[in-house]
């Protein structure tokens, strides 16, 4: 009987080694399959224009072509890289962080609020996840254009506004992330913290930013 218990045992521990071993191979195919276009661009950006029309995923023919090829974006008169870089790096750390407080905030009174117009304003936020940035993209111009002449305020080419559009876009997804992760927290533990003297519950170590994709913007 306790020779039965071991093998069994045993078994269960192989088939979870298994499991596991096959988990992490899951995780290795994932992880090369995300990190293709990355691969990809590293490869094109070593290869000529006549390479590239040719064939779109190739390995390069020379690789010292990829040091002329920095270069040549690198003294291109036509576009300032630096600059641009810098101002991707300004509106992708100012979007992240008011996205952040802003979902935070709105998540935790949604979930909180137990009323049909917080679960309506919920299943709107949800709707808009689903409406393509294509649809929209020039009516958003159109619409910052007459907005930002009637306010006064440049919202066309200029850090605010787009940390604006991308709080409109990226407000949804993130509001969802956190509404899960607020109503997993028991409301006691709310309560007891505010008779012990703390402020409203921080939502902070429930961050999980939204990869969005912020590409490289020059404003002028």
């Amino acid at each position: 009987m306790h020779q039965n218990a071991l093998d069994i045992v045993g078994q269960d521990k192989a088939r979870q080694k298994r499991l596991s071993i096959l988990a992490e191979i899951g995780c290795i195919l994932l992880f090369i399959l995300f990190m293709m276009p990355f691969f990809i661009v590293l490869l094109n950006s070593a290869r000529t224009n006549a390479e590239i029309i040719n064939s779109a995923v190739g390995m390069p023919e020379n690789w010292a072509n990829f040091k002329e090829n920095v270069v040549a974006v690198w003294n291109n008169p036509t576009f300032n890289f630096l600059k641009a870089l810098k101002d991707s790096v300004i509106i992708t750390i100012l979007s992240l962080a008011v996205i952040s407080v802003c979902s935070a905030m709105t998540a935790w009174v949604l979930v909180r609020n137990k009323t049909k117009w917080s679960t309506a304003l919920f299943m709107m936020f949800v709707a808009a996840m689903v409406i393509p940035f294509q649809v929209v993209m020039f009516p958003l111009i159109t619409w910052f254009k007459n907005l930002g002449d009637f306010l006064h305020i440049p919202l066309l080419r200029s850090h605010g506004g787009l940390v604006f559009a991308y709080l409109g876009f990226g407000e949804s997804m993130t509001i969802f992330i956190f509404h899960g992760f607020v109503k997993n927290i028991p409301l006691e533990i709310e309560e007891a913290a505010d008779i012990d003297g703390c402020s409203l519950p921080a939502a902070a170590a429930g961050v999980r930013h939204r990869a969005g994709a912020q590409r490289p913007v020059d404003l002028e």
